[in-house]
């Protein structure tokens, strides 16, 4: 507090909660002040302190808040009437909440009446699954239909979700393990295993969990009708595969 139009041939005096024989009383707090003014003659004025509250600063959530990766978070300021909101000093924004997608450290200051509050929050980020599937990546057909059994190698804790295009799933479309029926040969199927973990982060197909397999039909080994036996003193008999396929590789073995 200080006095208004000082005159240095006159004596100031402070009375209430602080006083001081000054023209000037720091660190004012709440109550009536009492400004005397003596030259000789006396005048008095007088001035009441009050204190403002602070407002609340208060970000909505848990104290630790986990953003997976690739997405956003929304971070909310709680509600206070006639008050105004920054983030980080403003350089995300004078808003009520505030669109994240970066890990960090977070401060919302609130203001109102002049008086400033603020409430921090820390965002840590969680890394996107990567399952990867197991399982061949050529289907052989031996008969009308072929079952093969995949399995992922994500997390144990995480849950799954399996498609097939132009193929069947039998069972555990949700879990770790999942068996596939093809029923045709001649194209190239596509599996894919979408990983959700216990934080909700998702996998993205794009990157991970996508394996492609080829349905073939199961070659002919069929030996060609000739000699089966030879006469002693001769180097054997020579031995043809029928239907002889250019795509196919054949072994003797014997």
């Amino acid at each position: 507090l200080t006095a208004d139009q000082i005159d240095p041939t006159v004596s100031y005096m402070w009375s209430g909660p602080l006083s001081s024989n000054n023209s000037t009383l720091a660190n004012a707090t709440v109550g009536t002040y009492t400004l005397t003014a003596n030259n000789g003659c006396v005048d008095e004025a007088t001035i009441e302190i009050t204190e403002k509250p602070l407002p609340s600063a208060v970000i909505k959530g848990t104290d630790d808040i986990n953003l997976c990766e690739g997405t956003s978070v929304t971070l909310e300021a709680e509600t206070v009437n006639g008050a105004t909101y920054s983030w980080n000093g403003s350089s995300f924004g004078d808003y009520q909440t505030l669109e994240i997608s970066n890990a960090g450290d977070y401060t919302l200051s609130v203001e109102l009446d002049g008086c400033v509050s603020e409430d921090h929050k820390t965002v840590f980020q969680l890394d996107k699954p990567t399952p990867v599937i197991v399982g061949a990546n050529k289907a052989c057909m031996s008969s009308s239909t072929g079952i093969y059994l995949y399995t992922v190698n994500g997390a144990t804790s995480s849950t799954y979700e399996w498609s097939v295009g132009n193929a069947q799933i039998l069972s555990g479309e949700f879990d770790k393990e999942m068996e596939v029926e093809f029923s045709s040969v001649g194209y190239v199927a596509t599996i894919e295993v979408v990983e959700t973990t216990e934080d909700g982060c998702v996998s993205d197909v794009l990157e991970s969990g996508i394996l492609s397999v080829e349905v073939i039909a199961v070659p002919l080994a069929i030996i060609s009708d000739g000699e089966t036996s030879y006469c002693e003193n001769v180097n054997g008999v020579n031995l043809t595969a029928d239907q002889i396929d250019p795509t196919v590789c054949y072994m003797w073995s014997g």
